[in-house]
């Protein structure tokens, strides 16, 4: 759907979500999609690896 095909209401509702999102991005020191995907693959590597000491703390294989 093209911007013009909107409402004001849809408009309004996209710019404030886009407005909450830079704001968390600026708080999380992120500045590209390109550190945003980084951050998502490290954070990932650390829950990968943070859940294999807990199987291996609670004897899971």
């Amino acid at each position: 759907m093209r911007d013009d095909e909107r409402s004001l209401h849809e408009l309004l509702l996209e710019l404030d979500r886009l407005e909450e999102l830079r704001e968390d991005l600026v708080e999380l020191g992120i500045r590209s999609i390109e550190e945003l995907d980084a951050r998502i693959e490290q954070l990932h590597r650390l829950v990968d690896q943070m859940s294999g000491e807990q199987d291996d703390e609670h004897g899971s294989v």
